[in-house]
């Protein structure tokens, strides 16, 4: 009797665990940044992190030049499994769902864009910040630094 106590006393905290994984990805995330090996783009403070292997350094044009292109993205996920990526505050690039696995942090992400049905696994960690990192686990590039705004119900 004790052990089976025991057993779902852990499988209720297991339960609890994945739980409040899930509640921390949950809401609406804001492009803050990227980074790879070679540098670190921060769009709250225009500052540019760049290795010193580097010759030339990019400066401001590639801060301008990323922010163009990732800066106003937006995440959006939802409790019920439904996801949505924004341009702005209003603008729908794509809608769809996702499925966040916590054992090895992958967000299965499947959406609709221009007719065609696509998916693209993501890992994901949250940082010290509370920041939620997200990169294309099938090829190489640039880790997206997000910081959450808002929570939402809907999309």
């Amino acid at each position: 009797m004790r052990k089976v106590l025991v057993l779902l006393v852990f499988v209720a905290g297991c339960l609890n665990g994945y739980s409040q994984q899930k509640s921390k990805l949950v809401g609406q995330w804001k492009v803050i940044g990227l980074q790879n090996d070679m540098m670190y783009v921060n769009f709250k403070t225009d500052s540019l992190y760049v290795d010193t292997s580097i010759e030339n350094d990019p400066g401001d044009e590639m801060i301008e030049m990323y922010r163009g292109l990732f800066g106003r993205w937006q995440y959006c996920f939802l409790k019920n499994g439904q996801y949505a990526m924004l341009e702005g505050d209003a603008s729908v690039l794509a809608t769809g769902t996702y499925k966040a696995n916590r054992e090895n942090k992958v967000i299965q992400i499947r959406f609709i864009k221009e007719g065609e049905t696509k998916t693209i696994n993501y890992t994901w960690a949250l940082n010290s910040d509370g920041n939620l990192l997200l990169r294309n686990a099938e090829k190489e590039g640039f880790t997206l630094v997000m910081q959450k705004v808002a929570q939402r119900n809907s999309i």
